[in-house]
């Protein structure tokens, strides 16, 4: 299914119990879009819904304003975005490859350690989708992958 599909899947059926988290501004729409330049599909998933959660917030999709609080106060790399959360994992956009098939991962909230590639936004939503008979999404097995702490201490930037 495409994002707005999937979306509609969501808020049309109360299994989900999908629950937006703030109305969309325009303004802060297009303001984000320009400076981060992020993936199409997950800027069409903000469009839809400026974030949500499901299942009472065993999921949740961070709005505009919250990803931009989060990025404000570091602790990942620059270039990568706090895009959410699905149980005690993180969901983060890496930047560098936002027009690639790859840029959606998943990790530990409270931990420097790896992080799982899940493809896209899409492909993620889909298998959350595809979760609710009871089978397991294929990134919820133990991986290696990236590790998108910032360094500690902090290089200079220059």
């Amino acid at each position: 299914m495409q994002i707005k599909e999937i979306i509609q899947t969501f808020s049309s059926d109360p299994f989900w119990q999908f629950k937006t988290v703030a109305p969309m501004d325009a303004g802060l729409y297009e303001s984000f879009k320009k400076k981060f330049s992020p993936p199409e599909d997950f800027m069409t998933m903000l469009s839809l819904a400026n974030g949500f959660s499901l299942f009472m917030g065993d999921y949740h999709f961070n709005s505009i304003p919250e990803i931009l609080y989060i990025a404000k106060l570091g602790g990942l790399r620059p270039g990568i975005l706090d895009t959410g959360t699905f149980h005690d994992l993180a969901l983060v956009i890496d930047l560098e490859k936002s027009h690639t098939k790859e840029y959606l991962y998943v990790g530990p909230t409270c931990s420097t350690g790896p992080f799982a590639c899940t493809g896209t936004i899409t492909d993620f939503l889909n298998d959350v989708l595809l979760a609710r008979d009871g089978s397991i999404p294929r990134w919820c097995t133990p991986w290696d992958g990236e590790d998108f702490a910032e360094e500690w201490p902090p290089a200079t930037r220059g």
